[in-house]
């Protein structure tokens, strides 16, 4: 009987060391924000010129056909902005494409829309298997914007 005691101790040990598997691994970052589409839940804008602070809840007062827009990063760098199924205007293009990279240590996002010659950092607030919080700060005059999105995976 010790001898069964000891055979079926060493097999739990062994099991315990070949249970763990790639898919226990943390996910990079990279591997996070391309396994899946991206569409935005919130968005909001705080302003602040001295002492004043307002916020506006952008994403309130969007429309339904902006609302099921979609991002998708790729593993390439390349980012696609799709207007999702409902489109706000028949002239507007189906997807456009974008690049995007971590920067600072995978700490911002640096992102260029399309039409554009320069790109947005925004602080990678959060980023999970099911949630991407971004944050950008820009700064004109004595005018402080800070811009918070928020997305969710599908």
């Amino acid at each position: 009987m010790k001898r069964f005691n000891l055979i079926f101790g060493l097999l739990a040990v062994a099991a315990s060391f070949t249970a763990c598997s790639k898919e226990d691994d943390p996910k990079t970052k990279t591997e996070l924000i391309t396994a899946k589409s991206w569409r935005m839940t919130a968005f909001t804008i705080t302003t602040t010129t001295g002492s004043n602070t307002t916020t506006q809840d952008l994403y309130a007062s969007a429309g339904a056909c902006s609302k099921d827009n979609f991002t998708k990063f790729n593993t390439d760098k390349r980012v696609i902005f799709d207007e999702g199924t409902t489109k706000c205007s028949t002239t507007d293009p189906q997807s456009e494409t974008g690049n995007w990279d971590f920067t600072a240590n995978e700490a911002k996002l640096l992102l260029s829309e399309p039409g554009s010659s320069s790109a947005i950092t925004y602080d990678l607030v959060e980023l999970s298997e099911s949630t991407l919080k971004l944050r950008a700060t820009e700064v004109f005059g004595t005018t402080t914007y800070v811009d918070n999105i928020t997305y969710a995976s599908f």
